[in-house]
This record gives structure tokens, sequence and C-alpha cells, in this order.
């Protein structure tokens, strides 16, 4: 943990340079490639770390599973193309077996491709990339990156997506997204986001929460459809394994802090705002409303579902604090950063302890083996 909590700060510091200090003037190539290396300092780091990982979560499977993997040249007559064997996973790691890329290079690879994408959709869409990035590690978002690597990758080709969408450049957004189905097939949740582009707190956000609030209460009779929806996925849960412990409480309010505090705000906060704006709040309470559905089913698949927008809240709340004003934003940030703060401790010390699942080795050993 010691070494996690060292790279937060270091980033965090790096951040801090990006957006408090200049060349010359705000606007300066000197200032811009200043932002440009901190940049890649922060996505190096952050790389590194989780791309040295040799346990956590699931690490271990993905890990024994490429070392079963075989070149191209043994592969693709084998190759299965339907959506859910997850055809893109398969030939990726085909051409690193070709390529010779070690088992340690396979985690690092997947890395740099979920964290380069993190920090690009903070970067594009952040107000403020010290408390986005502040937020990227509260919310696990950041270890989110280092497990279920093929949810991650599809997920990471996804957030791309997501600028075509508001240039409504259809295509190329439907033909990212089959390409990242590829990967991980329940990605293809993202075909919701052309419509969720609407002025939060308008007709339409009601009619979205009372959705997943019946599912939710629902949930129980809409298991057998549930079930057949995943089967044409590729996924072979049974109603026994979507009816267990649900999410606790505790992570369901964090997961709706966006929901409530644009509620709350929604006439201040919705006056001057953009569509892109509508939609990183649409989508931060998408992610909260899965996570009440998965009150009432299994915590480890719905809390999967709702990690694909959980990086949303960081963009969201600080667009959010950043509409106040000046009082009221030290206010709120500070507020932010204490109950983010006692949730990060919450979900990594005391739930599921971070030392207890994450070892790596340093980059210097991965090196020179």
């Amino acid at each position: 943990m010691r070494q996690y909590i060292i790279t937060i700060f270091l980033t965090l510091a790096i951040a801090g340079v990006i957006e408090r200090t200049y060349v010359v003037s705000p606007d300066s190539l000197g200032t811009r490639n200043k932002n440009r290396i901190c940049y890649f300092l922060i996505f190096a780091i952050l790389s590194i770390f989780i791309g040295m990982r040799t346990s956590y979560n699931d690490t271990y499977v993905y890990i024994t599973g490429y070392e079963k993997a075989k070149p191209i040249s043994e592969t693709w007559g084998s190759i299965d193309f339907r959506l859910g064997a997850n055809p893109g996973f398969v030939l990726t790691n085909a051409l690193l077996k070709t390529c010779h890329v070690s088992e340690q290079g396979f985690v690092l690879f997947y890395s740099i491709l979920a964290v380069g994408s993190s920090i690009y959709f903070l970067r594009k869409y952040s107000n403020s990339i010290t408390l986005s990035l502040f937020l990227f590690f509260a919310t696990n978002s950041y270890t989110i990156c280092a497990a279920a690597v093929k949810q991650v990758t599809a997920m990471s080709l996804a957030f791309f997506a997501i600028a075509f969408v508001l240039r409504k450049k259809w295509v190329p957004f439907v033909l990212l997204l089959i390409l990242a189905a590829t990967f991980h097939p329940y990605v293809l949740i993202y075909l919701l986001i052309p419509f969720l582009t609407f002025k939060p707190w308008s007709k339409w956000t009601y009619v979205f929460l009372s959705a997943f609030v019946a599912a939710g209460f629902a949930l129980e009779s809409l298991l057998g459809s549930i079930v057949d929806l995943t089967a044409m996925l590729g996924d072979t849960y049974s109603e026994e394994e979507l009816v267990g412990e649900g999410i606790s409480i505790f992570r369901v309010l964090v997961s709706n802090v966006p929901l409530f505090l644009t509620f709350v705000y929604r006439r201040q906060l919705f006056q001057t705002s953009s569509r892109e704006d509508h939609l990183m709040v649409n989508l931060a309470m998408l992610n909260g409303a899965i996570m009440f559905v998965g009150l009432f089913g299994t915590a480890i698949y719905f809390s999967r579902m709702a990690s694909f927008f959980t990086i949303a809240q960081c963009v969201a709340l600080p667009w959010c604090i950043g509409k106040f004003p000046p009082v009221q934003r030290r206010t709120y940030t500070w507020l932010m950063i204490v109950g983010y703060i006692c949730f990060f401790v919450y979900a990594n010390i005391l739930a599921v302890p971070f030392d207890d699942s994450f070892r790596r080795i340093s980059f210097f050993e991965y090196l020179f083996g």
C-alpha cells in the first residue's frame, strides 16, 4: 500500500504542476510542451505501476491464459469469430505471442492501453486534471485498469468512441464499438450513449431513473431475461449466480453523489451547459443507477457493469464544483476530498485490503529479467 500511496501523491503533484505553473504565459508553446511532458510522466508512472503487477484480482488467470496462447500462425485457423468468443482479444494475444512478448510484457501492454485511454479521457473532458485524477484513484477507476483485462480493453476503445458521439459521427462510433465488442461484448451498452446527451433533470432523466428503480425492485422477475441476454453475449451466468450478496449501500451512495449534487443545484448547473457536460453527468448517473440495481443482485456482476461508466464521475464532479462561486467551490472541494478519502480507505483497506492481493515486481526487475 505504501508504494501505491507514493504513486498517488507523485502523480497528483505532477497534475498540480500542469494546472498551477506555466512557462512565459499560460498559452505559450513552452507551457504546452511542459504540460505534454507532465501528462506523459503521469501516464508512464501509472502504466508501469500496474503493468508490473504479478497478482491482483484476476491477473493470475489472464497470465495463465496467455501462457497457453499460440502464435498467430498456429491460432488463425481455430479462432472463433463469434462476438461472445472475444476474437479481438484472442487475435491480439496471438500477435503478442508471435512477437515473443513475455507474460509480464502482456500485462504491461494492456496496462498501457487502459491507463493511456483513461488519461486521454480525463485530459479531454475534465476542467480540473488534479481533482479528476484524485477521483480516478478514490473511486477505484485506476485499480479497475488492473482487473478484468478483456472488459477494460473494451472500455479503453469505447472511451475514444465518445468523441464521435459528440461530433455526431455515427459510422466511426459504431465501428469502434464493434471493435471494442470483440474484446468484451458488454461494451455494447455504450450504444446507449447517443441517447444520453439530453439536459440532466429534464423529463428524460426521470424516465431514465424510473426505469432503473423499477428494474431494481423487479430484478427477480427479470432474471430469466438477463440470463438469456448474457448467454447471447457469450457468458454463462445462471439465475442463482445473479442473486447473491448485493453491492454495499455505502458503495451505492458514493456512486450516486453526482446524482444528488446535480439534483440539488440543477437550476444553477445547467443554465449554460453543453452537450458534452450533459453526457458526462448522465453517464455518472448511469453508473449510480446500475449500482442501485446491484443492491438487489450479485455485487460482482453489477459492479462490473457499472464500472464501464465510473470514470465519468471523475469528470462530472469537478465540472459541478467548478460551476459554484469561489467560497462555495472551496467548501465543496474539501468536502469531496474528505468524503472520497474515507471511501478510498473503506474500499482499499477495510473492505478488500489492497496489500492482501496486489503484488508487483520493480520495473528494473522487468527490464533485466
